[in-house]
């Protein structure tokens, strides 16, 4: 029996605060898991040899830089928590997280 690949995913997270250089977790996720298997430090407006992404790919052609760099020309980088990205399907909104506007009024 041959096993289904399950799809892989990315999440990101801004971890500096305003007015520090801008760091973002790009975290891996494999579809139906609730951890990541991998989490992905991503600087980039620093232009060293490793592209500004601690992935293996040590460019800044990265994937990940790529998302980042989009969100932040889309003006939606402080979005960029709301959303997900598959090479499959590009970005996708996560269903999962409401603003508090949207959240029911406890009594």
């Amino acid at each position: 029996m041959v096993k289904a690949r399950l799809d892989i995913y990315y999440t990101f997270k801004i971890m500096s605060q305003p007015g520090e250089q801008l760091l973002v977790h790009a975290l891996k996720w494999e579809e139906f898991s609730d951890v990541p298997i991998e989490t992905y430090r991503i600087m980039p407006d620093n232009h060293s040899a490793t592209g500004g992404c601690s992935c293996p790919a040590w460019t800044s052609a990265c994937k990940h830089r790529k998302c980042v760099d989009e969100a932040r020309q889309d003006g939606k980088i402080n979005e960029l928590h709301k959303w997900k990205w598959t090479e499959k399907h590009g970005w996708a909104e996560v269903d999962d997280i409401r603003s508090i506007e949207d959240m029911p009024e406890i009594e």
